[in-house]
């Protein structure tokens, strides 16, 4: 009974009970997804959240879902164009689909500065209550947009986040420029291209880089609040591609993930940034991939990091040169600082070794394996810094990830 505290809960028992019992599978690495299979082709998919179900079907397999929605009082069944948990989803006539949340960030309002009297407030003020109330409101739902459907707000977002509680008035103004450049652009989101290629043999890709010390996080201390320097800010975007992309110029994608935050670690070099960077982006694509392995029924839980390596490649792009170099050259080389020395370790581990043992050549049919891509073409660089993001941009919007180095560089 809705209202109830466990009622979500109980609804989404009897939801699975339903449709393990027409022919559907529980994934085990993603909890709310459920896949339907004849053989080894993938013929159904269903999502869940909470009583929101999204679901996509091949043609002549609609029956058991139309079956498991008529098992319940279903109060409105829609293909696209429809609002899916607060996004517009609309496909076109070739099937690619294109994913919005125009009407949500549309909805957003401006901060207004409550000025004393005709004095006009200082940015380096300290923002009131009221304030600080409406900036943790609009960071909150640029997060949520951000999260979403706009990768190119996360970092500027995720800027905010951190002197939400306790900004000052410039912070504010901030927070409204980018409120400005998200209403200006509220009809950019995801773009999933219909000409993607072969779902059975795509990869999963991790683009990840990193900004070394150039930013600051908010440290409370008894006795008073100030800014430490000297942060590094990590990025990466998760993407499905083709077999070819370790080499290929330009690639055919699909967007899956994205994340923009400070490293949590003071980072002493370059090289430390990039390779924190690429763990955070490797260890989510990893789960990714072990999600979609067990979708085709090919996962050992038991074995999961090797059984899912043998079945679908992943690869790692970076624009850092010396951490390519580290992960690819047969002689580990030795670094000063022991911690990164095990944090490069554990990288080639995954990719040197294949089911425990070492290999003579990094294998690049299947598990990880890195490439260095130019910096002017990395598309996770506008999560780590202010700056152009029309490389990104231009990827969401037409579903290709561009690898041509710009002719300046």
């Amino acid at each position: 009974i809705y209202g109830t505290r466990d009622a979500g809960r109980g609804f989404w028992l009897k939801l699975k009970d339903e449709m393990l019992a027409r022919g559907y599978e529980l994934n085990n690495i993603l909890p709310t997804m459920f896949v339907l299979r004849e053989g080894d082709k993938i013929v159904g998919v269903m999502s869940s959240n909470v009583d929101d179900l999204l679901y996509g079907h091949l043609e002549g397999y609609e029956d058991k879902m139309n079956d498991v929605l008529d098992s319940f009082s279903v109060r409105e069944r829609q293909e696209a164009p429809f609002r899916f948990c607060g996004k517009e989803v609309n496909q076109s006539d070739d099937y690619s689909i294109k994913v919005t949340a125009k009407d949500n960030t549309e909805k957003i309002r401006p901060i207004e500065v409550h000025e004393k009297g005709s004095k006009k407030k200082k940015l380096t003020d300290k923002n009131d209550a009221k304030e600080t109330t409406a900036l943790r409101s609009v960071v909150a739902s640029l997060a949520w947009i951000a999260r979403q459907v706009r990768p190119a707000l996360s970092y500027r977002v995720s800027k905010l986040q951190t002197v939400a509680g306790n900004g000052c008035i410039k912070d504010i103004r901030e927070c409204n420029k980018v409120l400005e450049y998200a209403l200006s652009t509220s009809d950019e989101g995801l773009f999933f291209t219909s000409n993607f290629g072969n779902w059975d043999d795509c990869v999963v890709t991790s683009i990840s880089d990193a900004s070394f010390a150039n930013e600051e996080i908010v440290i409370k201390h008894p006795w008073g609040v100030h800014n430490e320097t000297g942060r590094s800010q990590q990025g990466h975007v998760i993407v499905l591609g083709p077999p070819n992309v370790v080499n290929a110029e330009k690639a055919n994608i699909h967007p899956i993930s994205w994340s923009s935050t400070v490293i949590k670690r003071v980072c002493r070099s370059t090289l430390q940034a990039e390779t924190f960077a690429m763990i955070r982006g490797t260890e989510a694509g990893a789960r990714i991939r072990t999600g979609i392995v067990d979708m085709h029924g090919n996962l050992d839980l038991k074995n999961w990091e090797d059984s899912s390596a043998a079945h679908m490649g992943h690869c790692w792009m970076t624009d850092c040169d010396s951490l390519f170099e580290h992960l690819t050259s047969p002689k580990m080389n030795s670094v000063e600082n022991k911690r990164l020395g095990i944090d490069l370790m554990a990288l080639r581990q995954l990719v040197w070794e294949r089911s425990g043992e070492r290999t003579q050549y990094i294998d690049h049919d299947s598990g990880d394996h890195p490439r260095w891509i130019d910096t002017s073409t990395m598309v996770a660089d506008p999560l780590t810094k202010a700056m152009n993001c029309d490389r990104l941009a231009d990827m969401l919007r037409t579903g290709v990830l561009d690898l041509t180095p710009t002719p300046e560089s």
